[in-house]
């Protein structure tokens, strides 16, 4: 289970060389765990909230959401996996569903305000409220995520210059981000969305690689 996560943690924090094959090793270990009978209920709510990850990979989001949910069967009130599993519902088209995780999650684990308004304003891009989102980046952490999202935002929004100042910071803070790393880091139920934020962003100055 250990060895799973890493792979997969390699590969969401963008940390991997090849994150296809991290990813199809996470799934392959993750699913030699869920073969197993009598597992102890932290092993599988670990199994759960990885293959959550993994399925949005995949392109099986509605099996992520349910591997999503019974993760917070196990463990109710685990505010940071709550907020973790959080970005499952964005990618699956289901930002409603973030926002309530993102609620109970903040009520418990409050000094992680900061990560809660990036995956918010992560939540209103994804349904197209742009300028709620770039509101709640107002409280974003100091991560790459966090310029490049008010950049797609404003971008959307017709602020074109807003939007290259943004990923001029993006590419301050990790000068080897590139289109190739956003299609790596992030997954929709609906394609669309990756196209045109990868698009917006190259148009912004945003590398292809």
């Amino acid at each position: 289970m250990k060895l799973a996560w890493f792979h997969v943690t390699r590969a969401f924090s963008l940390r991997s060389d090849d994150a296809p094959s991290d990813y199809r090793r996470a799934g392959e270990l993750g699913r030699q765990v869920l073969s197993r009978e009598n597992l102890a209920p932290h092993t599988l709510r670990l199994v759960h909230w990885l293959m959550a990850f993994v399925r949005c990979r995949e392109g099986d989001f509605e099996r992520a959401l349910d591997d999503a949910e019974a993760a917070i069967s196990l463990a109710p009130y685990d505010a940071f996996m709550l907020g973790a599993l959080s970005q499952i519902p964005i990618m699956a088209g289901k930002p409603n569903q973030a926002f309530e995780l993102l609620a109970k999650a903040a009520a418990g684990n409050p000094q992680s305000q900061k990560i809660y308004s990036l995956r918010r304003a992560w939540a209103y891009y994804v349904q197209g409220h742009y300028e709620k989102a770039v509101e709640m980046l107002r409280e974003g952490p100091k991560s790459v995520d966090a310029p490049l999202l008010r950049a797609s935002c404003q971008f959307r929004l017709g602020r074109v210059e807003e939007a290259r100042v943004e990923v001029k910071r993006a590419l301050a803070i990790d000068p080897q981000f590139s289109q190739k790393k956003l299609r790596e880091k992030y997954f929709y139920s609906d394609p669309t969305i990756l196209e045109r934020q990868v698009a917006d962003l190259g148009a912004a100055g945003l590398p292809e690689k």
